[in-house]
C-alpha cells in the first residue's frame, strides 16, 4: 500500500452493498470473495469513509418505495451495531471521531427519491436516521423529477422537470443540511435543480459524456455547473460509463478524472464506485481493496500529494462540511 494512502481520508461516495445484505444475505463483516466490498477489504484499501446507499427501484413506485427503504435502513442500522469496525456518522465532527478511533465512518444515503413518497414529513424522517445525502432519481420520473431514462411503466409522465413537490424537498434539503445528488437526473431536471438549490449539489457517481457518450454521464456544461456550485463529481466506475466499448481499465478512470481537473480544476472531482452496483468492474480496479492502486496510478500521472488527497477524499469532506455540518 503506497504510504500516502496510510494517511489520508479515502472516500467513496457511493456503494450499494446494503442490497448485498438485504437480499443476498451477505454479512459484511467477515471477509469474502462475494461482491466488491466487505469490511476487511474496506479497511485493506484503506478506506476511512463510506457512502452506503439506499437504492429503490423503480418496482416499488409509488406505494411501496417507503417501506423498501426501511427495511434497507434497518440492516444498515443492524449491521453498524454488529460490526466494532464501523460507526455510522452524522457530521464532519463524527467523521473525524471515527476515523480518530481507526474505524470506517458510514454514511447513509437515499438512492431514488421515490422513497419520500411525495411527502415532506418523511424527510424529517430520514434526515433523523442520519441520511445525509439523496439521489433525487434513479434513472426514471417520480414524485419529485425526471430521470435520464424513459418512463417507467409505473411513473408519473415524463418530461416535465422538477415538480412543484420536488421544489419544495430541494429547499427542505437545504435547509435541514441534506446534500443533493443529480446523478440519474435528465438533463432538464439537472438543470432545474442547479438553479433552485441554494447550497451546493453533488454527482456521486457519474463519469464524463465527451469521453463515453453513455446517458448516466455528465456534459461539460454540467460539470461545469456543478463546480460553480461549489459541488463535486465522484467518478463511477461502471465500465459502460467510462469506455463506449462497455469495458474498462484503471486507466480509464484515470482519464475520467482528468478530464474534470483539466475543465474546473482539481477541487471537484472525487470517488464515487458504485461498487456492489455495477455487474463489471474496470481491469485493475476489481474490488476495493484495488483503490491503492488508483492512488498510485495518480501519482505516477503526475499528481501531488495534495492534489490526490483531494482527489481520493478531502474535496468531498468539504462539500459535506459545507452541507452537513
Amino acid at each position: 500500500m503506497p504510504p500516502i494512502q496510510k494517511s489520508i481520508p479515502v472516500v467513496d461516495l457511493h456503494c450499494d452493498s446494503l442490497l448485498e445484505i438485504v437480499d443476498k444475505g451477505r454479512n459484511l463483516s467477515i471477509r469474502s470473495d462475494r461482491g466488491h466490498l466487505d469490511v476487511p477489504r474496506m479497511k485493506e484499501g484503506g478506506v476511512e469513509v463510506q457512502c452506503f446507499a439506499v437504492w429503490i427501484s423503480p418496482i416499488y413506485y409509488p406505494n411501496r418505495s417507503f417501506e423498501r427503504a426501511e427495511k434497507i435502513t434497518d440492516a444498515f442500522e443492524k449491521f453498524v451495531k454488529e460490526n466494532r469496525g464501523v460507526e455510522q456518522a452524522f457530521n464532519s465532527k463524527n467523521i473525524a471521531e471515527i476515523n480518530g478511533q481507526g474505524k470506517i465512518a458510514a454514511i447513509l444515503v437515499i438512492e431514488g427519491g421515490s422513497a419520500l413518497e411525495g411527502k415532506l414529513s418523511n424527510l424529517d424522517y430520514f434526515y433523523d436516521l442520519g441520511v445525509r445525502y439523496i439521489t433525487l432519481t434513479w434513472s426514471y420520473s417520480n414524485q419529485i423529477a425526471d430521470g435520464v431514462y424513459e418512463r417507467f411503466p409505473k411513473s408519473r409522465k415524463s418530461n416535465q422537470g422538477l415538480t412543484e413537490f420536488g421544489k419544495e424537498v430541494i429547499k427542505k434539503m437545504n435547509e435541514l443540511g441534506i446534500l443533493i445528488d443529480v446523478s440519474h437526473m435528465s438533463e432538464t431536471s439537472f438543470w432545474q435543480v442547479v438553479n433552485c438549490s441554494k447550497q451546493p449539489v453533488i454527482a456521486s457517481h457519474s463519469s464524463v459524456w465527451e469521453l463515453c457518450n453513455h446517458k448516466r454521464n455528465l456534459k461539460d456544461g454540467q460539470i461545469k455547473a456543478i463546480a460553480e456550485k461549489g459541488g463535486v463529481i465522484g467518478i463511477n466506475f461502471c465500465p459502460s460509463f467510462l469506455n463506449e466499448s462497455g469495458k474498462a481499465t484503471l486507466e480509464d478512470v484515470v482519464e475520467h478524472i482528468n478530464y474534470v481537473v483539466d475543465l474546473v480544476g482539481v477541487d471537484y472531482v472525487a470517488i464515487g464506485s458504485d461498487f456492489d452496483g455495477i455487474d463489471s468492474t474496470p481491469a485493475g480496479l476489481e474490488d476495493i481493496v484495488c483503490f491503492p492502486a488508483l492512488t498510485q496510478s495518480l501519482l505516477e500521472e503526475g499528481y501531488s500529494r495534495n492534489e490526490v488527497e483531494k482527489i481520493m477524499g478531502e474535496n468531498f469532506l468539504r462539500v459535506f462540511k459545507e452541507v452537513c455540518g
